[in-house]
């Protein structure tokens, strides 16, 4: 007899391209997938309705999209170690508008006000800060949007941030030549990591690039961008995969 697989289950990102445009260093894959998984449709009426109640994420929510095979344990072994990580998540924005003042402002502020995790009941609580909600709350312009399925695989955050440098470009397909400086920023690569060019080059966008085309939905190439020799900069676009 036939075993018919369960359909996969799909949760939609939508934030505002502020939120998407801001840089995050030091935040783990696990911690990162959380956030978003809790800021994606799945939760966005419960957000509506009550925003700064805790939104209650079970290993099985987890597991549901980034899992692999039928065994919840990582999920639970990944819950308990986030929590601190979550707290101290901070997003950091060089220049971002604000409705009704002039010029711009430059700073940071925290994802996460609340994160608890519940060892009896397995389960992980998080409250997004005030600052956060309406940027993933009721965005009908100007916003990031991808199924969260098609990152699921995806190990580095280098890969994740670079897949969501494409949805930010996601009508053209394309993106403008970017410099390297654009670059680190958004992937939040420090200013002493990846100092020589060639290794960044390599271990930053090559690898991204591969990893990108062969575990989302999309196939990505990059052009470098050259003076001379020395690259500048990049252009990436991509093509949807059937």
């Amino acid at each position: 007899m036939l075993q018919l697989k369960n359909k996969p289950i799909n949760h939609y990102i939508k934030k505002d391209n502020e939120l998407t445009k801001a840089q995050f260093y030091d935040m783990s894959v696990i911690a990162y997938r959380i956030i978003l998984l809790a800021s994606s449709d799945k939760f966005i009426e419960q957000i509506k309705t009550s925003p700064l109640a805790p939104i209650r994420i079970s290993p099985g929510d987890y597991h549901d999209v980034f899992g692999t095979g039928g065994d919840t344990s990582p999920a639970y072994r990944s819950f308990k170690g986030a929590t601190d990580e979550l707290l101290n998540a901070k997003l950091r924005y060089r220049k971002i508008k604000k409705e009704g003042t002039a010029g711009n402002w430059v700073g940071g502020i925290n994802w996460i006000s609340k994160a608890e995790y519940n060892d009896e009941i397995k389960v992980l609580e998080v409250t997004f800060t005030h600052d956060i909600i309406p940027l993933i709350l009721d965005v009908q312009k100007n916003y990031t949007y991808y199924n969260l399925r098609n990152i699921a695989k995806l190990s580095s955050m280098h890969s994740i941030r670079l897949y969501e440098l494409m949805m930010f470009w996601r009508k053209k397909g394309s993106t403008p030549p970017l410099s390297v400086a654009y670059m680190r920023t958004w992937l939040g690569v420090k200013d002493d990591d990846y100092e020589e060019l060639k290794i960044f080059n390599r271990n930053v966008i090559k690898k991204s690039v591969d990893e990108i085309t062969k575990k989302t939905d999309i196939a990505l190439e990059f052009e470098p961008q050259k003076e001379g020799r020395t690259t500048v900069g990049y252009r990436f676009s991509y093509t949807p995969k059937n």
